[in-house]
């Protein structure tokens, strides 16, 4: 797995880990404000560029907590970017906390802004599935 780190020019760096998607979500549960469900859903990730120019991609979320998601996408965005996450049933503005190289895309953990917090019964992504807290 490769990290997606800022550079102090505002451009993305790669770099080079061996730990897997799993161990990464694993290791950061002690950090997390709340627990987090694993999922699957279509949902559509949009931030600006460098150069003002908006970009959108189609992503899977793979998990979501009352803070934030992850999310499986085809290109990587910079940490500490502001995206906006919606689909027809759910839009939220976040930051993007993370974002690591995996076998199949680009692995980006993002935390809600603007005091937003998921609720489960306002919305429920397709496919949910709790993972007990080690």
């Amino acid at each position: 797995m490769r990290a997606i780190l800022p550079r102090s020019a505002g451009g993305l760096e790669v770099h080079r880990s061996r730990m897997a998607w799993r161990e990464v979500l694993e290791a950061d549960n002690n950090q997390r404000r709340s627990d987090r469900l694993m999922c699957s859903e279509l949902v559509e990730i949009a931030f600006q560029d460098q150069t003002g120019r908006w970009i959108r991609e189609t992503g899977v979320i793979e998990n979501v907590g009352s803070n934030g998601l992850g999310v499986s996408l085809n290109i990587p965005v910079s940490v500490e970017r502001t995206v906006t996450v919606s689909n027809s049933r759910f839009r939220s503005e976040a930051t993007v906390k993370h974002c690591a190289f995996e076998e199949y895309g680009y692995l980006l953990g993002l935390e809600f802004s603007g005091g937003f917090e998921w609720n489960r019964a306002d919305w429920e992504p397709e496919h949910l599935l709790r993972l007990p807290k080690e």
